[in-house]
């Protein structure tokens, strides 16, 4: 099968690396054909790391992109795709289009990883969404949401298919040691981390002031944060914040690492703090490596975490109740543990990666719902 992947974000966050990782699945058994954005960006750095090629885009108008669509059904005929999976909502007028342009008229698939906020009943809407055979959603709650958006005559084309998260290599006490060792880490201090781009709505704000309290409660505190800056106040103002609660010599702010999931296995907890999260991969990873995860209870999150059973859940922008999820998980370490290994359970039998290409594929060579 010969497959188009679409995504012009120049953005740097989850729903980049997931084309990435898309492509890297599908081109093991297609032709998997990667169209991206004309700004230089973290995915086509990485296809150019690991020698993928891919082509490039530039949409003048996103509501009416005449021009890039005739250029996108040109690429369509000329590799005969058979399948065209969009990404990115902007992206959607451009892949519609393309498709009545093409001589080829490919399947199109579009995953919705983000809350549709408005409704998709008019004229212009119900043409472009017309295109679109499959609409893939993330979350079951996800699902709802767009069949309440859409003209009804869409609702069986919109089917759930949670992420997946690859099989981790776990590493042993010899390389978490040299892991800690190359952070600053002591493996005598409770250590939290949080992985995502630093911006207020991930909640990095939070879990500093929840920690400063910890630590003026004399527990011995580490905490990690993972992921790179949205703007540059982003940044300042996070510094600040560390340095307001005292945690400097606590914190290590790294922007970027290639291999997430191994820093994982060095935290007694992963926290996802995000103000509304419609799915939450870092927790799945968090949890496939045995790590205790606590989320925000909002969206997604309630889908992956059963509060008490694979994780901690905590009141959204709530920082006392943040604060206590953490204190019982730093004094109750035999809980912590339980969490962990009910976690991982489900993380391997409910978001196994495999099964999630597999579902994918299914879907892009038009079989059955899943």
């Amino acid at each position: 099968m010969n497959l188009l992947e679409l995504c012009l974000s120049p953005g740097r966050g989850g729903m980049e690396l997931y084309l990435y990782r898309t492509v890297q699945a599908l081109r093991v058994r297609h032709n998997v054909l990667p169209v991206v954005s004309d700004v230089p960006g973290l995915v086509s750095r990485l296809m150019d790391e690991e020698g993928i090629a891919y082509d490039t885009l530039r949409v003048g108008l996103p509501e009416l992109p005449l021009l890039a669509a005739r250029s996108l059904a040109r690429t369509i005929d000329d590799a005969d795709i058979d399948a065209v999976h969009v990404h990115w909502r902007r992206d959607l007028p451009v892949a519609a289009l393309a498709k009545r342009f093409s001589r080829r008229r490919p399947f199109l698939a579009y995953t919705i990883q983000m809350k549709v906020s408005h409704s998709k009943r008019d004229p212009y809407h119900n043409y472009i969404y017309g295109q679109v055979d499959r609409f893939i959603t993330i979350t079951d709650q996800l699902r709802e949401q767009v069949r309440e958006k859409l003209h009804p005559r869409f609702h069986n084309r919109v089917q759930r298919l949670y992420y997946g998260t690859p099989s981790p290599t776990l590493l042993d006490e010899p390389a978490r040691d040299a892991l800690r060792r190359e952070h600053g880490l002591d493996p005598q201090r409770f250590t939290v981390g949080l992985f995502g781009q630093k911006h207020e709505g991930k909640g990095q704000m939070l879990l500093v002031e929840a920690m400063g309290r910890l630590k003026r409660e004399g527990v011995a505190v580490s905490l990690l944060l993972v992921g790179p800056p949205v703007f540059q106040e982003d940044d300042d103002m996070l510094r600040a914040a560390v340095r307001a609660n005292g945690l400097e010599e606590e914190t290590r702010l790294i922007e970027y690492v290639r291999t997430p999931q191994e820093l994982m296995q060095v935290c007694d907890v992963v926290v996802l703090a995000t103000w509304q999260e419609t799915f939450g991969l870092v927790l799945i990873e968090a949890m496939s490596v045995g790590t205790a995860v606590i989320g925000s209870d909002a969206g997604g999150v309630r889908e992956i975490i059963t509060h008490g059973d694979t994780g901690l859940l905590f009141e959204t922008k709530n920082v006392p109740d943040l604060h206590r999820q953490l204190a019982a998980l730093q004094r109750m370490p035999d809980k912590r543990a339980r969490l962990a290994v009910r976690g991982q359970a489900r993380a391997r039998k409910v978001f196994d990666l495999d099964r999630h290409y597999a579902a994918l594929e299914a879907i892009l060579k038009g079989e059955a719902g899943y």
